[in-house]
């Protein structure tokens, strides 16, 4: 009886390790089919992080790799990609893609010093345009204070606020001799400023002028077609600084380049992810964004809370540099103190970029009350 029981004890023993064998088996499967599962899962997500760090890699240095024998790029300031123009450029072809990506690029001595001698004499631009020519004149009251609203100089804007110290500016005709004789006087409380001067109507005496001191013309072409007569397809900005214009988007594409003087340094939000912060209201500010209307500062955030996520980006020009500014880019621009000239050239835009970019902004007046509130009518 007891030698029975003892081999019943054993094989039922044999018959529980059997069983535990198996369920550690079966435990230890499940582990390891988890790991392999777990294994599997983090190589997918590194190959798909992978190809995420990879195309940002790519989109940062676009055009770099197919160009590379043509063009020098580097980041210029603060994101802003520099590009340097040699003989042997395929110009459209290193342009073209920072037109369809809507993005800024800086051209460092663009237009050689050789080429820049002629704006830095107003005897000689008189002596070229004549003294009865006439071009539309900014007034605006100078920043006579050092205070933080006018450290960056006269602010031209073109509306103001009630109850502020915003300074607007009027707009008058004058003669091109009476302006070249009163804009330097910086003791006047009237600051003059020559803005958007169309040349081609106002000044087309100094169209060969331009035309010997342009870039490249193929670079200008390959940024669009000529816009009509209207849109002021040339335009040249002269004064003295410092002044700084309000925070605006234009609706052409725009070549900027600093003929003479001082500096100019533009201050630029992407409208692909800055406008949802930038409070926009085109039905009553049109261009404008009064959210940085105190010179640029963001000192409104009580107003405008979502502002300080609107990131800009800055680059400054000294003569001879030229800055491709993209359709609808929200800008500022600040002149030093010196004399300084700046031309700036106009294109169309393509049409299905300004429906892309249009659409942007009426989607954001669908956001919350408290983002931006573009007015799409």
């Amino acid at each position: 009886m007891g030698g029975t029981k003892k081999s019943n004890d054993v094989s039922t023993g044999s018959i529980e390790k059997e069983e535990s064998v198996e369920e550690g088996l079966f435990f230890n499967g499940t582990i390891l089919t988890l790991a392999s599962i777990l294994v599997i899962l983090i190589g997918m997500l590194a190959s798909q992080l992978g190809d995420i760090v990879t195309t940002i890699s790519v989109l940062n240095s676009a055009g770099k790799g197919q160009h590379e024998s043509r063009l020098s790029r580097h980041a210029d300031e603060r994101g802003v990609a520099g590009v340097t123009l040699q003989q042997d450029t395929d110009v459209a072809a290193t342009i073209t893609p920072f037109v369809d990506r809507n993005e800024p690029f800086v051209c460092r001595t663009c237009i050689p010093q050789s080429r820049l001698e002629y704006w830095s004499n107003d005897a000689a631009m008189l002596e070229t345009v004549g003294p009865d020519a006439e071009i539309p004149v900014r007034f605006a009251k100078r920043a006579l204070s050092s205070t933080a609203a006018s450290s960056s100089g006269t602010l031209f804007r073109r509306l103001v606020t009630p109850g502020t110290s915003k300074s607007a500016y009027d707009e008058r005709t004058m003669r091109f001799s009476e302006f070249l004789a009163a804009y330097d006087n910086k003791t006047s409380e009237d600051h003059l400023y020559g803005a958007q001067i169309p040349i081609v109507t106002h000044l087309p005496q100094l169209i060969d002028p331009i035309r010997a001191s342009a870039p490249l013309g193929t670079l200008i072409e390959a940024l669009g077609p000529t816009p009509p007569m209207n849109h002021k397809p040339l335009s040249m900005y002269i004064g003295y600084g410092p002044l700084k214009t309000q925070t605006h988007y234009d609706s052409l594409e725009n070549f900027v380049c600093v003929m003479s003087g001082g500096m100019k340094t533009f201050e630029l939000y992407d409208p692909a992810t800055a406008s949802l912060y930038m409070y926009i209201n085109r039905k009553d500010e049109g261009n404008g964004a009064s959210v940085f209307d105190n010179t640029g500062s963001k000192d409104s955030h009580h107003s405008f809370p979502l502002s300080k996520y609107a990131i800009s980006t800055r680059v400054s020009l000294s003569p001879g540099d030229c800055l491709y500014l993209p359709v609808y880019w929200y800008h500022s621009v600040e002149s030093s103190q010196d004399r300084t000239i700046s031309i700036n050239w106009w294109r169309m835009p393509e049409r299905s970029k300004m429906m892309d970019l249009e659409h942007i902004f009426c989607s954001h007046s669908e956001a919350s009350t408290t983002a931006a509130r573009a007015t799409c009518h």
